[in-house]
């Protein structure tokens, strides 16, 4: 039997569709769920959405409104709070598996699966994929044609990406003995 290992930071919705290993981080209510069909369940810590917006920090993002660049500095503030422990505990849950089925908020299974030269895939539950029909989930509808959208989906993924370079990019390194 194949050992496989779904992270996500909302594994429910996921695991309805794929009933695999689960990995998840909130805690009572995912261990029991796929406890039901005799799963693994590893909880990883600061990866739990409800306690992250629960902190002054979350609070302060939510805050932010329709403000682009506070709304980006308030992600990347909650997100630095918890990104080493988030980082460490999905390593410690993937390793011995077979593949990784990984989300948005499951994103380091990626890396994992580099580093344990095992399939990953990557399973989303909303569109983030680059098109030219619509723009960036973080971008303004505007009735600019489809090269608009496409550099909206550019944009966005920069954005994200110059935001945590650093940390996963010394993790990498450190933890997973992968250049960056």
């Amino acid at each position: 039997m194949k050992h496989f290992v779904l992270t996500d930071a909302s594994i429910r919705a996921l695991a309805e569709r794929f009933v695999w290993l689960a990995v998840d981080t909130d805690r009572e209510v995912n261990a029991e769920f796929v406890g039901r069909y005799g799963l693994g369940f590893a909880a990883i810590e600061g990866g739990n959405p409800r306690e992250l917006m629960e902190r002054q920090s979350g609070q302060a993002w939510l805050e932010s409104g329709k403000n682009l660049v506070a709304f980006m500095r308030g992600l990347q503030r909650v997100a630095n709070e918890t990104i080493r422990s988030l980082l460490t505990d999905s390593l410690e849950a993937c390793h011995g598996t077979d593949a990784i089925i990984y989300s948005m908020l499951g994103a380091p299974g990626y890396h994992i699966a580099e580093m344990l030269g095992v399939p990953s895939l990557f399973a989303l539950l909303q569109p983030l994929s680059r098109t030219r029909e619509l723009p960036s989930i973080a971008a303004p509808a505007l009735p600019l044609g489809g090269g608009y959208n496409w550099l909206t989906h550019l944009l966005s993924e920069q954005v994200l990406w110059q935001m945590f370079r650093t940390p996963i990019n010394r993790w990498r390194r450190e933890s997973l003995n992968l250049e960056p």
